[in-house]
Formats: structure tokens, sequence, C-alpha cells
């Protein structure tokens, strides 16, 4: 089910419970103030059933509460995710020491030279580039095997693959006069 969907529509039924509530003391209030004692039993009434009516209202908010802080507890309860969670806090850890670290270098170097900066945590990091994987020529090209007549290294024609075939070329611009 859509709890979050469910929480919002509680909530603004506990909402129109509450201005209900302030319209029906409202009224009665203006009724008291009148003196009009047939409209005063009608409107107190009227608040109690707003009372009785909020009262609803609350508890049918505080079950889709409880069904949303029961399924979080059961998710994030897990062995799974805390786990997880364990090896996101060291990651998050590790990365806050080296940031902290680059700022005492970054100060030490700023105390020679006179400047006084501060720490910006939102500022890019340098960063030390990783090849992660080659990218390049295949394995019959690194060993020195040489094309055979009329072929290039991907197996076509020169002139197809300078893509220099009729009909591949672009059509001059028309001029209008």
């Amino acid at each position: 089910a859509n709890l979050a969907l469910e929480r919002t529509r509680a909530a603004i039924a506990v909402q129109g419970a509450r201005a209900a509530l302030k319209d029906a003391t409202y009224q009665l209030a203006s009724a008291k103030e009148a003196n009009n004692l047939a409209e005063i039993k009608e409107f107190e009434l009227a608040v109690r059933a707003a009372e009785k009516i909020l009262e609803e209202k609350l508890a049918e908010e505080q079950l889709v509460k409880d069904r949303v802080r029961d399924r979080k507890q059961r998710l994030t309860g897990r062995s799974k995710d805390q786990k997880w969670a364990k090896v996101n806090k060291r990651a998050l850890e590790i990365n806050q020491k080296v940031d902290r670290g680059e700022m005492v270098a970054k100060q030490e170097s700023n105390e020679n030279s006179g400047a006084k900066q501060t720490f910006n945590p939102y500022a890019r990091r340098k960063v030390k580039p990783k090849i992660l994987w080659e990218v390049g020529q295949t394995e019959d090209a690194e060993m020195g095997e040489a094309p055979k007549d009329g072929e290039t290294m991907k197996g076509k024609t020169p002139e197809i693959e300078n893509g220099e075939r009729e009909g591949d070329s672009t059509p001059a611009l028309v001029q209008e006069q």
C-alpha cells in the first residue's frame, strides 16, 4: 500500500476535523453572545460531534503513523541493511578524514604563503584520476599483425572506411536567387 498517500490523507482529515471543531466552537460562542438557548443547545451538540470526529481522525492518523513506523523498523532492522549502513558509515568517515587531511595541508601551505583561506566543504576535491579499464586496440593489432592488402584494422577498404563511398557525402547547399 502507499503509506505516504495514507499518511497525507489522514493528516488532511485531521486538519479538516480541527477546522470543523473551530467553526462549531465559534458558532457556539456567537450563540452564547446572542443568548439564544435553542441555538446554544444545537451548537453544543455540533461541538461534541466535531470533537468526536476529531478524536476518530486522530486515532486513524495514529494508526497510519504506527504502520509507517513499523514498516520503517522492519526495513531498517534487517541485518543486510545494517551491514550496508556500517559500510556507508565507514566510507563517509574515510572521506571526511581525507578532506580534513587536505584542509590541514592547505592551511600549512597557506600559512607559509601568508594567505588565510577557510575550508569550503562544498568545493570540488582534487582527485587523482583512475584508469578503470583499458580501451584501444584489439589483441591482434597489439601483436603486430599487419592487415591484408586492401584492408584496414576494421576489415574494410579505405574508401568505405573514410566515408568516400557514393551517396555518403552530403549534398551541396542550394542557393536561391
